[in-house]
């Protein structure tokens, strides 16, 4: 599967997120989900995972661009996504 296939697929009628009752509770009591930062995930291989995807990607239509300005930022997206990423300050929620 690649990530066009995952940005334009239509959503599940039905969603499903795995928490105990206590986080639900929480959830629907304060009304907010909150963010964790990438580098306290218990497995970061779902954020690794993702950021390859993104990788593969923009080298895909890097390769594809016949347009110059196109090109730049691509490439710029691309390498930013690949030495910057692990130092960013990402956060994450489901």
């Amino acid at each position: 599967m690649n990530i066009k296939e995952i940005l334009y697929r239509d959503p599940p009628s039905v969603l499903y997120h795995y928490t105990t009752q206590q986080g639900l509770l929480g959830i629907i009591n304060n009304k907010e989900i909150w963010a964790t930062h990438t580098q306290y995930l218990n497995d970061v291989r779902e954020f690794h995972q993702a950021t390859g995807l993104m990788r593969k990607e923009l080298w895909l239509m890097l390769n594809e661009s016949r347009v110059p300005a196109n090109t730049a930022i691509l490439t710029h997206m691309w390498r930013a996504l690949g030495e910057a990423i692990a130092t960013a300050n990402v956060c994450v929620c489901s």
